[in-house]
């Protein structure tokens, strides 16, 4: 028969895993919470800071959360996300993640999962190392394409642009230097 101190540390235990899957969701990260000043990379253990500091607006989707000059990785997969304000480093970990950021300011968006639809202002620099990952962005400086079948459309001017996947598509009013090392790769411009 459990004893009354085993079953509230059970309870413990229960309630610290339930919000822990909560708070996993979408965190943002100070530059300190992954052991220094780089970039956050998924995987990293993660401070979960104000995670909850948008309000969920429906099953499936969580309301926005302004970045504050903060890293912001987003690990939960099939759920939509909004962020707005300064954005120096976004990491889309999970899958089927759909990314509003039109009224934020990017730094660097880093699409490690997989199926990702993305809505962006302008980006400094795109990275995306997942399959099948569609990105509409207003600007971009650098563009690395890694994974495979993904597609990104710009509405103005693609900078650099390095194709290292297959079957990869990129649109863009203006494109600056083009390197594709992949196969079956479009690189276009808007006609």
């Amino acid at each position: 028969m459990p004893t009354r101190s085993s079953r509230h540390s059970l309870a413990a235990l229960v309630t610290a895993g339930a919000l822990i899957a909560v708070l996993s969701g979408c965190v943002p990260m100070g530059p300190s919470s992954n052991g220094g000043g780089s970039a956050p990379r998924p995987g990293t253990s993660a401070s979960t800071g104000d995670a909850t500091s948008g309000s969920s607006s429906a099953p499936g989707s969580t309301g926005p959360v302004d970045c504050g000059g903060a890293a912001v990785t987003i690990a939960d997969d099939d759920r939509d996300h909004t962020v707005t304000g300064d954005c120096p480093y976004i990491v889309l970990a999970g899958a089927d993640i759909e990314l509003t950021a039109q009224d934020a300011q990017i730094g660097t968006l880093e699409i490690a999962g997989d199926r990702a639809e993305v809505d962006a202002g302008d980006v400094d620099t795109l990275t995306v190392a997942g399959q099948e990952n569609e990105v509409d962005a207003g600007a971009i400086d650098s563009i690395v394409l890694n994974g495979d079948r993904n597609e990104v459309e710009v509405r103005a001017r693609a900078g650099s642009v390095a194709v290292n996947g297959n079957d990869n598509s990129v649109t863009a009013a203006e494109l600056g230097t083009v390197l594709d090392q992949g196969q079956r790769n479009t690189v276009r411009t808007d006609d």
